[in-house]
């Protein structure tokens, strides 16, 4: 009797072991609520959703075959700018990381980019970081060549070390990740800040 009655004691234990760490394991995100009406916990804006620090270092590697053509690849980078214009409009003025700079004719890693490869390099981070947006430079005075496809996170930062520290935390390379400005009137230099 003694022996089941700690066989129940011990499986009570693990279920609210098991509770726990569903319950602590999964923290709100922005806006999202959790718990009873009578102990709702609303996550305030501008909560951290990362919970974890980066394991290894992310490079960002574009695959070197792809199965669109130059044309289609092309269309889709113009829509997908278009689409994300809104987004990326709403932090001028404000720091963003910057993940990606391509254009027709670099060569990175090996890797000789057209647009099929520049499109593929953009769905490559943004299944990294679904939140990526995609912009085109010479809509913007702050970059200095304005024929670039460029990929941002739409996170407003109030200090470019502030997002470099980001990119240090989130483990991605210093070529893949710096912070910029975006700006219509400003121009390269004061909006652009590398990791050294």
């Amino acid at each position: 009797m003694a022996v089941l009655g700690l066989a129940a004691a011990g499986v009570v234990v693990l279920i609210a072991i098991l509770v726990n760490v569903v319950a602590v394991g999964n923290p709100p995100r922005d806006g999202e609520t959790v718990g009873s009406p009578a102990t709702t916990y609303v996550a305030p804006p501008g909560t951290v959703t990362s919970y974890l620090p980066p394991v290894t270092t992310t490079t960002f590697t574009t695959p070197t075959s792809t199965a669109v053509s130059d044309d289609t690849a092309l269309l889709a980078l113009r829509r997908q700018a278009a689409t994300d214009s809104s987004y990326v409009e709403a932090t001028v003025g404000n720091w963003v990381p910057q993940l990606s700079a391509k254009k027709p004719g670099m060569v990175v890693g090996g890797i000789s980019f057209g647009y099929p490869e520049i499109w593929q390099d953009f769905l490559t981070i943004r299944s990294h970081y679904p939140e990526a947006k995609l912009l085109w430079s010479g809509s913007y005075t702050s970059f200095r060549h304005k024929d670039f496809w460029i990929t941002v996170l739409p996170e407003a930062h109030a200090t470019g070390e502030s997002v470099n520290e980001w990119c240090d935390y989130s483990g991605i390379v210093k070529d893949d990740c710096y912070a910029k400005r975006l700006s219509h009137s400003g121009g390269y230099d004061g909006n652009t800040l590398v990791r050294k």
